[in-house]
């Protein structure tokens, strides 16, 4: 299983991928909404990743709120420290130690599930 501690997400690069699922347990799932609170940008191309604490558990699907007109990829990596502390910060720093990419979304993708175990 693995323990996430922070889940980082990156305006990157980078493309989905779509799996059927299996068996659902719907009763047990929960769902996490990643935005970038106060963020404006202020130049064409840029870079921007916020980071928080999440709780241990699986994820079993991704469904990115973006459109392509204002985000051209995203990464969402696994961290045991984010680079950063703060609402949110420019650059490509993703993590402060050991890193796992568990999805990329990139301009007109489709969704992703990951089967239940």
């Amino acid at each position: 299983m693995l323990m996430l501690f922070y889940v980082i997400l990156l305006l990157e690069f980078l493309a989905g991928i779509h799996t059927s699922s299996v068996r659902r347990i719907t009763t047990q799932l929960r769902q996490l909404s990643l935005q970038i609170q106060g963020y404006s940008p202020t130049q064409t191309d840029d870079y921007v990743a916020i980071s928080i604490k999440a709780e241990p558990g699986y994820i079993v699907k991704f469904e990115p709120f973006a459109s392509a007109d204002r985000v051209h990829h995203m990464l969402l990596y696994g961290c045991d420290q984010p680079a950063y502390n703060g609402d949110f910060w420019r650059g490509g720093a993703t993590c402060g130690g050991s890193t796992h990419i568990l999805y990329a979304w990139a301009e007109m993708r489709l969704l992703y599930h990951c089967p239940i175990m």
